[in-house]
């Protein structure tokens, strides 16, 4: 199953941080991962991250793609996809090759657009 196949519905989760959970360390785990509750570390996924709307991390996010409702205070690097819905609060760098953002959404840091293998080769041709 190629990584963009990877289901993001929500409650269709591999792995689950519930609302009255406190992780604290680094989270790796691929599948869908979905955080209700709080997380003080970093999570690096083979899959996609859903982040529900009360729900607070506190360090850097790597996975395929990213859709957040809660808060996040770390850096994302979204393979494919970054969408912040209106509750997000999001204060961070970000490196995605898709970024979305929704009405009343928050975002605080400095955005990095991926561009695709092919139009790199053109751009490093036009500098020499």
């Amino acid at each position: 199953m190629s990584k963009k196949n990877i289901d993001t519905n929500p409650n269709a989760f591999d792995t689950l941080i519930g609302k009255n959970a406190v992780f604290t360390g680094k989270l790796e785990s691929s599948g869908l991962t979905r955080i209700e509750g709080k997380v003080n570390g970093d999570i690096i996924l083979d899959g996609n991250l859903f982040v529900g709307e009360d729900s607070m991390i506190q360090g850097n996010v790597k996975a395929v793609n990213v859709e957040i409702y809660g808060t996040v205070h770390g850096n994302i690097e979204a393979q494919d996809s970054l969408t912040l819905h209106e509750t997000c609060r999001l204060v961070g760098d970000v490196h995605i090759k898709t970024f979305i953002v929704k009405s009343n959404a928050s975002f605080e840091g400095n955005c990095k657009m991926k561009t695709p293998k092919s139009e790199n080769t053109e751009i490093d041709k036009k500098k020499k």
